[in-house]
């Protein structure tokens, strides 16, 4: 038993000796342009526009949800869907293509507020 410890400790030293860096895999506004734009004849068209519309969705509901939890109205009109969203945000990243290297969830939430803002919240 002592020596399967022993082994451990030499083990758990060893994978300290090499940290890995850690990778986050978030999007920023050049990913979620490239995604959101693949041509209808590419092969990945189908995966990429569910990845685009699937991020925007996902950053649109969490933005109503923060919203709501702070006891904030939604400023997006309940009769807006998910199609008009994405072009919106897909309009806004081609309109400013300098602004693409931020993350995709701020740029998201600045398309959204300028297309309907909240006021002076």
């Amino acid at each position: 038993m002592r020596s399967f410890a022993i082994f451990l400790i030499i083990i758990g030293l060893a994978a300290g000796a090499f940290p890995q860096q850690a990778k986050a895999e978030f999007y920023d506004g050049n990913r979620l342009y490239a995604r959101c734009t693949t041509e209808k004849g590419e092969v990945t068209f189908y995966q990429y526009q569910a990845a685009c519309m699937g991020y925007i969705a996902g950053v649109a509901d969490a933005t109503g949800t923060f919203r709501a939890a702070k006891g904030n109205a939604q400023c997006v009109p309940p009769n807006v869907t998910m199609q008009q969203i994405t072009d919106v945000v897909v309009s806004y990243l081609r309109s400013n293509p300098g602004e693409r290297h931020y993350a995709a969830s701020t740029l998201v939430m600045l398309a959204i507020g300028k297309t309907w803002p909240c006021g002076s919240e």
